[in-house]
């Protein structure tokens, strides 16, 4: 079926999405205490189902009650998307999506119990200029002006990103997948999560979950945004590329550096390692920048051997091996979103929430998470 193609009746819409479920037809029949003949013959009746019905068969197939009811279309719910196999024509492993779309229902459970507290950057105001990589630029500075930033580094990116209501985690992903933005605006409230590649270095992970912020400060199209290229192809690629970048190498900061590291007469090659350390991009990032705010020409012979030179041989030449090797250590291991998890325990040890969420959210067995929270004092 097409997109267009959604039944009119909520029997039809909950046969629409058991057809690439069966395994829920039994589940759904077992809920409602029919048998399998009884609740297809009840999804044609035209004259819909009851309120009660309809909120057992949300639960079972995982979907929001509201679509159910026709109330709101699926087009931007992920929970209807993946049962549909629409989210999967994204080219996002099956995996992936299904992780992202956990994030966001647990954090739709942790907000019906807790609230949602207001956003870090609820109140910014992004600047929408038709010149793409200005706007990204100016709204850089905005996020660095709001939170109070000035141009000094930002250590805890993945703090800032979830203090503005984002979870963040780090998963497997394919080679060529950097990291995806899921949007889900189900029951009139709009949420998203971010998942990053794990098999990245630290360096292009800030640098992809700094784009990803961007597409959720715009609320960018598109329900699931993918990042698998380095070069941006569209517009707002373009603007997301430009605001990671100036968010975490500011212009002025960039421009300080090195005129200091000129002062010294320091070597080119250490300045490049100082700026990777100090502001956490990449090699690549760092080059692109020296040569967009015309602190170097495109044409300096330096640029070559410093584009060339593996990173961990310009480390050691700086001193700064050891240094790199243990940034680097732990990198490619996944983990969830720390503000969730926070949360889930919070929840649980108020009463609210079972353990298998937390154990859920953190990627480990049950026990284990009883262990560490007896450990933590729970």
């Amino acid at each position: 079926m097409t997109r267009q193609e959604v039944p009119r009746s909520p029997g039809g819409r909950i046969a629409q999405l058991l057809e690439r479920s069966p395994q829920a037809s039994g589940v759904l029949a077992q809920a409602l205490s029919l048998s399998s003949e009884s609740l297809a013959q009840m999804l044609r009746q035209p004259e819909g189902l009851s309120l009660s019905e309809l909120v057992t068969a949300a639960d079972v197939l995982d979907v929001p009650v509201t679509y159910l009811a026709g109330q709101t279309d699926g087009a931007h719910s992920l929970a209807v998307s993946l049962r549909l196999g629409q989210a999967q024509e994204s080219g996002v492993p099956e995996r992936a999506l299904q992780y992202a779309h956990m994030l966001i229902r647990r954090l739709t459970l942790l907000d019906s119990w807790q609230g949602r507290s207001p956003g870090a950057l609820d109140e910014l105001g992004v600047d929408y200029s038709p010149l793409y990589k200005e706007a990204g630029q100016r709204t850089a500075g905005k996020v660095r002006d709001a939170l109070g930033l000035g141009d000094q580094p930002i250590s805890d990116l993945v703090g800032l990103v979830e203090s503005c209501g984002i979870p963040v985690a780090f998963q497997p992903l394919p080679d060529n997948l950097h990291g995806i933005n899921v949007r889900d605006d189900s029951n009139d409230q709009v949420r998203r999560a971010i998942v990053v590649s794990s098999g990245d270095y630290w360096t292009r992970q800030r640098f992809t979950l700094a784009h990803e912020l961007c597409h959720g400060l715009y609320d960018d199209e598109g329900q699931i945004i993918v990042d698998e290229v380095d070069v941006p192809q569209t517009l707002p690629e373009l603007r997301a590329e430009v605001f990671a970048r100036h968010l975490l190498l500011p212009t002025a900061a960039l421009r300080r550096e090195v005129e200091a590291a000129r002062a010294r007469q320091e070597h080119a090659h250490a300045l490049l390692v100082r700026l990777i350390l100090t502001f956490g991009v990449s090699r690549d990032v760092v080059l692109k920048a020296l040569v967009d705010d015309g602190l170097v020409p495109p044409a300096d012979k330096r640029l070559a051997m410093l584009e060339t030179a593996p990173v961990r041989d310009l480390m050691a030449r700086a001193g700064q091996a050891q240094t790199w090797q243990e940034l680097c250590e732990g990198q490619d291991e996944a983990s969830g979103s720390p503000w969730l998890v926070e949360r889930a325990v919070q929840a649980h040890g108020d009463g609210l929430l079972d353990i298998s969420v937390v154990a859920e959210l953190m990627g480990v067995e049950e026990p284990v998470v009883r262990r560490m929270l007896t450990e933590a004092g729970w």
